[in-house]
């Protein structure tokens, strides 16, 4: 009976280790076309503020979406301000607004690097996007008049379908 068992465990081991490269393929491949696309959603799930003590986890859904010559960001800001910002009464990183500047590649692992330039309010940002072949993501925003701060989470990925090349 244990015999049945040792087989049983090693024939599904090795169906499983046969299918993962099929399967981080087709994920990768998946990421690629909805990062082409330029009509996609990173959903934030922890912040790390400049001078800030570790990583915060975000209990509410925030996210960055590019749709076309669009960028929405909607994101949670913890950090200082400098010059003429109002104390208290700014809506952090959440405003709707054109992109000025969009360059977007990858490296050898299928990592797609994205630097995205808006203006929003006479202020200037730069969101800095890296996107892994796993789907994961890390966004660092910089502006003229704020810290630095970074949020990490993953490419949304649910609605996708690939399509046949």
């Amino acid at each position: 009976m244990k015999r049945f068992f040792l087989y049983i465990a090693l024939i599904t081991t090795c169906l499983l280790s046969c299918s993962a490269p099929q399967n981080i393929a087709v994920t990768r491949t998946l990421v690629v076309s909805i990062i082409q696309s330029r009509d996609y959603v990173v959903e934030a799930d922890y912040m790390s503020p400049m001078r800030s003590e570790g990583v915060r986890h975000l209990s509410t859904s925030y996210s960055l979406t590019v749709h076309g010559d669009t960028l929405v960001s909607y994101l949670p800001y913890y950090g200082e301000a400098y010059g003429n910002m109002p104390y208290g009464g700014d809506a952090g990183l959440n405003f709707t607004a054109e992109i000025l500047e969009y360059n977007c590649s990858f490296d050898d692992k299928g990592t797609a690097l994205i630097e995205i330039r808006v203006r929003n309010e006479n202020i200037n940002y730069k969101y800095l996007t890296q996107i892994f072949s796993n789907g994961s993501a890390s966004i660092s925003v910089n502006s003229d008049n704020r810290q630095s701060i970074s949020f990490h989470g993953k490419l949304k990925t649910e609605g996708y379908d690939l399509k046949p090349q």
